[in-house]
């Protein structure tokens, strides 16, 4: 699982892997992938440096301190930063959005409808098998 969702790379590799393409458009596909790779990189870079940003503040020092009035100003200013840094999260998840509706129109626009069916089909059928074996693997942990 990916920020949101799923990573849309996959869903290309899905598509190129179970939909009957043409030559032409598999190199589209394949370059499109390349394209949305590096990006769902860059944003996991971002991710992944904001939560650590997050982690740092709140496990500092002056979270555990209290009583004194120092103490209360530094609490409210780091809340005052975190909130700040919760914002950046919520834009990185709306970029990680709008990447999958961009690759996903792409796709669309890259084959015929009855590919785009099958590419549906695939995709579903995909994330149906991924969410069973998930309940499976948590059904089999709370029994243990």
């Amino acid at each position: 699982m990916w920020i949101g969702g799923f990573r849309p790379s996959d869903d290309i590799e899905l598509t190129i892997n179970h939909v009957e393409l043409f030559t032409e458009q598999k190199k589209k596909f394949l370059r499109l992938k390349d394209n949305l790779m590096k990006q769902e990189s860059d944003t996991t870079k971002e991710l992944d440096s904001l939560q650590k940003i997050i982690s740092n503040y709140l496990s500092g020092n002056d979270f555990v301190n209290k009583g004194d009035e120092c103490a209360m100003t530094n609490f409210s200013s780091h809340m005052s930063t975190l909130t700040g840094k919760f914002t950046i999260l919520i834009d990185i998840m709306e970029k990680a959005d709008i990447l999958l509706q961009q690759s996903l129109t792409e796709m669309r626009r890259i084959m015929k409808e009855t590919q785009q069916v099958a590419a549906v089909m695939t995709i579903n059928d995909y994330f149906k098998r991924f969410f069973t074996l998930n309940n499976i693997w948590e059904s089999r942990k709370s029994h243990n």
